[in-house]
């Protein structure tokens, strides 16, 4: 199996817009597998910017290293202060459902009701600041179903992570 490349911030930046316009016309597994694989390689290139610049950072965060998978690496992000706690839990969340649709034989659905549940548990998009009654309510509409609420955690929780990663001075 080859080795998956970390991805590096600006180039996850501008595949944003894709990742999005795939999510919202893909099947629901294709759509939380795609979701959560867009979030992982985020986190990653974020802690990968974090670390000293060298082979033991890159063998660390490699597939195969301590902090190569997508729940270790929601962890240490958020132990370090490099995420906030909502965005740890949807991340967790996020990275169940993956789990969930990729590790079970039976399909789910966004209308499975384990899958319905966590959907309801995404809070990060309530966090974020929304000015205005009337802007609040267009976006509280876009969050209905299930699907729409995990589609805009993903679109949201990514690109914040992003922003983040840009802003941390790699150590050399």
């Amino acid at each position: 199996m080859p080795k998956r490349q970390i991805a590096v911030l600006e180039d996850l930046s501008a595949e944003g817009r894709h990742i999005y316009n795939e999510m919202s016309s893909a099947s629901d597994m294709t759509t939380v597998v795609l979701g959560a694989s867009f979030l992982d390689a985020s986190i990653g290139a974020m802690l990968h910017r974090s670390l000293r610049k060298g082979q033991t950072a890159e063998k660390l965060i490699s597939d195969r290293g301590p902090i190569g998978s997508f729940s270790a690496r929601a962890d240490l992000a958020y132990c370090i202060g490099l995420i906030s706690k909502p965005m740890y839990q949807d991340l967790i969340l996020v990275a169940e459902m993956r789990n969930e649709f990729a590790h079970e034989h039976q399909l789910r659905t966004f209308s499975t009701p384990s899958v319905v549940q966590r959907c309801t548990k995404l809070c990060y998009v309530e966090s974020m600041p929304v000015v205005g009654e009337a802007k609040a309510a267009a976006f509280s509409a876009h969050i209905q179903t299930p699907r729409a609420r995990f589609v805009m955690t993903v679109v949201i929780l990514s690109q914040r992570i992003l922003v983040l990663g840009q802003s941390i001075k790699r150590a050399e």
